[in-house]
């Protein structure tokens, strides 16, 4: 493999990044293996793993637990995931400019160490994540399909996931096709619902102060989720265009916001047309809206969907077993791994079932609480750097520490921990209870990373030139 291509296709959590004396820095004009048109990012974002039944549930979780209307709802949706879609759009172009994935680019934050540490926190928060969800999802899909109970669905899924781990197979050719699949079966779904949707349905929520704040709320519940995918953004920085990388990002942030946008629509769809249905399975409560062969073929895509996804993280859970010199023979690492994570993911998919809507808007939340700071550093970042010839000498530096950017992600975090909890101090006075001190919460860690990082920022930029002309007056 060359050594520009080492430097593009940057790190990875297992095995972070390339050894200092073996990397140098992928300058802009360095071929990548691979072309792709610019629009090519369009199909990746538009038919990826996030075309999932998590998606549809958002919409279906605005509806039945904060009383919106049809109107209201889908103007949330476009507010959060329009956002989401423009950082991303935003990190991808940067990503192709420099050839580099975003966990490379973070060392320009945090420093080598410090992105090591907070990547692999969010990585592991984001990827364990949503593998419980996808589980639960799939376990919840067979009950539909099967009358089995929940605990026995997650038992088969797990089970079957770990056979596939173990199987060797292919699953990301087989994604290649299993997605696109998936996807045209949700939009079918998805037309069919929305043609039984008609005013009279539609609850017709005033808009007051409180139907305001709804609409907040359910933009950052969409923001959440989008900003979640903003750590991948420029996963596929290798295969970088010929052409103008702002065409590549407006291409991936047109795809996640499609997609996303879609999905969530539909399940506002039938959020609207299940109120006052009893049923704790929003599977079944979904599949209930389409023809019986049509809705068992539906959640049989949604099955598999999950199963080949979840697939794919466990078997990148090998290197479990191989950090920290631990002696682990392959096979074991094989074993031992997936088999960890599986016990662990149906454990905490067996609790959470018990509040479903609950806790997978906590874990949703909970994700936008750890990113929305990790973003806006690297917003800021992208913007007060935005003009310097080519930063990439800096993403290699084994002393690089600015402390700058964990200093500011730290204090967001703390920030808007410390505004969620106010609600114990005013009992929770504001309309929508809990969720909108959660909101507002994330909203402040976003803004006061922000501002934290442009203000150290500024004043590391100042001390650079005064310090390297110092070095040159003493060389004289």
């Amino acid at each position: 493999m060359a050594r520009h291509e080492t430097a593009a296709l940057g790190a990875r959590v297992a095995h972070y990044g390339p050894a200092p004396a073996q990397a140098e820095p992928a300058a802009p004009g360095a071929a990548p293996d691979q072309q792709r048109r610019p629009w090519w990012y369009f199909w990746v974002w538009l038919v990826t793993p996030h075309n999932e039944f998590g998606a549809i549930y958002i919409g279906m979780i605005v509806v039945l637990f904060l009383d919106m209307s049809l109107g209201q709802a889908l103007l949330g949706l476009v507010l959060g995931n329009a956002a989401g879609a423009l950082s991303h759009g935003i990190l991808t172009a940067r990503g192709v400019h420099l050839r580099s994935p975003q966990i490379t680019l973070g060392r320009k934050y945090f420093g080598h160490t410090g992105n090591m540490v907070l990547t692999t926190v969010i990585a592991l928060v984001s990827s364990y994540g949503w593998f419980i969800v996808n589980s639960l999802v799939a376990a919840l899909a067979l009950q539909t399909i099967f009358d089995l109970p929940v605990v026995a669905g997650l038992a088969i899924t797990v089970a079957v996931q770990l056979l596939l781990a173990w199987s060797g197979v292919d699953f990301k050719q087989l994604q290649r096709y299993l997605f696109p699949l998936v996807a045209v079966m949700l939009v079918i779904a998805g037309i069919m619902i929305f043609a039984q949707v008609t005013p009279a349905h539609d609850p017709g929520s005033p808009w007051n102060l409180s139907g305001l704040i709804a609409v907040v709320v359910v933009a950052c519940f969409a923001w959440a989720y989008s900003i979640g995918w903003n750590i991948y953004s420029t996963d596929y920085s290798r295969y970088a265009p010929t052409t103008s990388p702002k065409i590549a990002g407006i291409a991936s942030s047109v795809g996640l916001f499609v997609s996303s946008m879609l999905l969530m629509s539909i399940g506002v769809a039938a959020g609207i047309m299940v109120i006052g249905d009893d049923s704790s399975n929003p599977t079944q409560q979904f599949s209930s809206l389409l023809p019986s062969g049509f809705g068992t073929a539906v959640m049989v895509f949604v099955v598999l969907g999950a199963w080949s996804a979840n697939a794919i993280a466990l078997h990148s859970s090998n290197h479990l077993f191989s950090a920290g010199g631990l002696d682990v023979s392959t096979w074991g690492r094989r074993l031992m791994g997936p088999f960890v994570v599986s016990v662990l993911g149906f454990l905490l998919g067996w609790w959470a079932e018990g509040d479903l809507a609950g806790n997978y808007e906590g874990y949703v939340m909970a994700l936008g609480y750890w990113v929305a700071p990790w973003l806006n550093v690297a917003l800021v970042d992208y913007r007060l750097r935005r003009k310097m010839d080519d930063p990439t000498s800096e993403l290699y530096e084994q002393d690089l520490s600015p402390k700058w950017g964990l200093f500011a992600v730290g204090f967001g975090l703390l920030g808007s921990l410390c505004l969620y909890a106010l609600q114990v101090f005013d009992g929770g006075g504001l309309p929508h209870g809990g969720v909108s001190y959660a909101v507002l919460g994330m909203l402040v860690g976003f803004y006061l990373s922000g501002a934290i990082y442009g203000f150290g920022l500024k004043r590391m930029l100042k001390s650079r030139p005064a310090a390297a002309g110092a070095e040159t007056s003493g060389a004289e």
